[in-house]
């Protein structure tokens, strides 16, 4: 993970892009509400999510996997308070945007794991696509997606360092074609970088 290094917001806290689904359940309730981590400081976090949060609110942020890979990685649970609950775009995978304060303790500062330094930000992309291969046709459901690549489900599990061809929906819905590589894949999905575009 790489600070944002110009900071226009002249934050006192460096905020450092992570994008990583997340659980939250309100200090109230019981149950779980489903989201998305875009990035953090030592103090803050923006996430996502399709439920409005009311400024004030207190949360339990759990975050368990290494960002943009599904992979396990050493969980942790952060208290928070909602500062700002926003509604999202029309075109957003989410309804809201929001901002939250960690109380004591904040968000670990350890670097990300090896192989998880990122130059492009990936972005929540929840969008079925369609895979060639050389020797059959799949489908599969596009989870986040950068300007170098996109992590993919589907009940096929293509071998690290194959070349595909994938049909991507743009915002009218039209198929855009591109070749990528598969870099790594296990149970959970498969990363994809992209090559060219047909």
């Amino acid at each position: 993970m790489q600070p944002l290094t110009d900071n226009p917001e002249r934050r006192k806290r460096v905020r450092l892009t992570q994008v990583c689904p997340i659980r939250l359940r309100e200090a109230t309730g019981t149950g779980e509400i489903a989201g998305r981590m875009f990035n953090r400081s030592e103090s803050g976090i923006y996430f996502e999510t399709d439920t409005r949060l009311d400024p004030g609110s207190e949360l339990y942020i759990g975050v368990g996997c290494v960002p943009g890979t599904g992979a396990a990685a050493d969980y942790a649970c952060h208290r928070a308070r909602i500062v700002w609950c926003r509604e999202l775009a029309d075109d957003a995978h989410y309804f809201y945007g929001c901002g939250a304060t960690l109380y004591a303790g904040g968000v670990s500062s350890e670097p990300a794991a090896a192989g998880e330094r990122r130059r492009h930000l990936r972005r929540a992309f929840r969008k079925p696509v369609q895979l060639v291969d050389e020797n059959a046709f799949y489908k599969g459901v596009a989870e986040d997606i950068s300007a170098s690549g996109i992590f993919v489900k589907s009940g096929k599990q293509p071998r690290s360092g194959q070349s595909v061809t994938m049909g991507i929906p743009d915002k009218t819905g039209r198929m855009v074609m591109v070749r990528a590589k598969v870099v790594w894949s296990n149970g959970a999905g498969f990363g994809l970088k992209f090559t060219r575009t047909l």
